[in-house]
């Protein structure tokens, strides 16, 4: 990926690539990466999600972060970097609520670079495993 650009501010404050100041709170940073997501700002909302897993890991919205960061390489049209991030996801965070939706993704992206059967595959396995997700109904 890109290199996470550190800018200095007018007032000397280093400003990590996200462009947030160096003490903002794991939600300030989670919600700067979302809001540039919707901006479609797909490098900015990357470098926000890797810094809240880098800098608060153990907290909450970490996997939520990663499914994010899978999220917008899959929008960028980088399957491979997305399925890296996504088969990651399961293996960190094996309680979290985004391991369907990272499934799903995977399938996706499977698809995207020509491999059906193994796209097939998490698509069965999404069904079987979270029958109550909202992905369900996609996978079917």
């Amino acid at each position: 990926g890109e290199p996470v650009v550190i800018r200095v501010t007018g007032d000397g404050a280093a400003v990590v690539g996200s462009g947030l100041p160096e003490g903002a709170s794991v939600e300030q940073v989670y919600a700067f990466g979302q809001d540039r997501l919707k901006a479609g700002q797909l490098l900015e909302a990357m470098a926000a999600f890797e810094e809240v897993e880098t800098r608060f890991g153990g907290h909450d919205l970490a996997d939520n972060a990663a499914y994010w960061i899978g999220w917008a390489h899959q929008a960028r049209g980088d399957h491979r970097l997305a399925l890296q991030v996504w088969e990651r996801l399961p293996l960190k965070y094996p309680k979290s609520a985004k391991v369907a939706d990272a499934l799903f993704g995977m399938a996706v992206s499977h698809e995207a670079v020509g491999e059906p059967a193994v796209a097939e595959t998490i698509y069965q396995q999404v069904v079987r495993r979270f029958p109550k997700a909202e992905k369900v109904r996609e996978a079917n």
